[in-house]
């Protein structure tokens, strides 16, 4: 999820026009939350979910320890 947010969700919103910024991210946000939610109650009723679990905590490690050698967006670039 971490790589999600910073890689997809700002560049998708900064290739927004101006105008449609607030709305695309906040689209995006929108859907985000609902995944989120319906994975969650998905995995609470599946008993074998533990290593599903362990996997995506492990992503999310080396998606956050990684993410400080991502360059800038596109828009700090150009600013």
């Amino acid at each position: 999820m971490i790589g999600r947010l910073s890689c997809a969700f700002i560049l998708l919103v900064e290739l927004s026009q101006k105008k449609h910024q607030a709305f695309t991210g906040t689209a995006l946000m929108f859907g985000d939350a609902i995944a989120v939610l319906y994975i969650d109650l998905w995995y609470r009723l599946v008993p074998y979910a533990k290593p599903l679990i362990w996997l995506g905590l492990t992503l999310n490690i080396i998606a956050f320890v990684t993410g400080f050698w991502i360059p800038e967006s596109p828009a700090w670039l150009i600013s």
